[in-house]
């Protein structure tokens, strides 16, 4: 019984010695696996640096996209949490194994299969680090690709202010243009007017002036205005649907007047 006894101890030594190598061996990997962490921790806030100064001369209308990329930035941060809580899970888990191997032989069966788990939490964790990589890249090619999407922003903008700059300059070249023109209508009209004022107080009053008057002046004869005037002038029903103008009342005047002044009838709408 002793020798089995002794037998059984180195055994368990021997076992231990086993175990504590391989805890050596994954404390090892653990330690770089950190150290591959701590690497992209700051690749990762040196990309958050570069970012930040790159967007700091990107317009308003690149917001959208900084959002983007701060979610982006903000899943990766998620992750990393995440694969720190499951180091430090795996951490209290070695501890764990080490109380164990005081233990029975059926402990240490457990510790082995402990063990294999660790071994499958590692490679995931292996594996989640290089998607954490290949993300890191995939954000950098999508900022180039929004750096170049922006120069050609910039140079269309720089296109459309030359058009509009172009366009203000015609406009205001137009606008002085009618300008001058206005001011030349409204300076013959008021000569005209002078003229006309001029002309009318030469001449002697005629019945016929009423059709100077706003009720009728440049405005088609109608059955009504001729009603209106009938016990006046029968001769204008031979006018119907003519434009009461400059001309026709001077025709009236020369062809239809009498020698009288201007008539009774007429003289309250004068």
């Amino acid at each position: 019984t002793q020798n089995k006894l002794n037998d059984t101890e180195k055994e368990l030594a021997e076992t231990k010695s086993s175990l504590n190598q391989r805890l050596e061996n994954v404390i090892t990997s653990l330690t770089s696996t950190q150290n591959k962490l701590n690497d992209t921790e700051k690749e990762l806030a040196e990309t958050k640096s570069s970012l930040n100064q790159r967007l700091e001369n990107v317009i308003t209308s690149l917001t959208s996209t900084q959002n983007k990329l701060a979610e982006k930035q903000s899943t990766l941060n998620q992750r990393v949490n995440q694969t720190e809580k499951k180091l430090q899970a795996v951490t209290n888990s070695l501890t764990t194994t080490q109380v164990e191997l005081n233990a029975t032989r059926q402990e240490l069966a457990g510790a082995r299969n402990s063990l294999g788990m660790l071994t499958t939490s590692l490679t995931t964790t292996q594996e989640m680090l290089q998607n954490s990589e290949q993300e890191l890249a995939e954000t950098k090619s999508t900022l180039k690709l929004f750096e170049e999407k922006l120069g050609s922003f910039k140079f269309s903008l720089t296109s459309t202010q030359n058009e509009m700059y172009n366009t203000q300059v015609e406009l205001t070249a137009t606008k002085n243009n009618l300008t001058q023109q206005l001011e030349s209508v409204t300076a013959s009209l008021n000569h005209t007017q002078e003229e006309l004022e001029a002309a009318t107080k030469n001449k002697v009053r005629s019945k016929w002036d009423v059709l100077f008057s706003d009720r009728f002046f440049n405005k088609q004869l109608t059955r009504e205005m001729s009603q209106e005037l009938r016990s006046a002038w029968d001769v204008l029903d031979l006018f119907l649907g003519a434009n009461i103008t400059e001309p026709v009342i001077e025709h009236l005047k020369q062809q239809h007047e009498s020698r009288e002044m201007v008539c009774p009838e007429t003289e309250n709408i004068l």
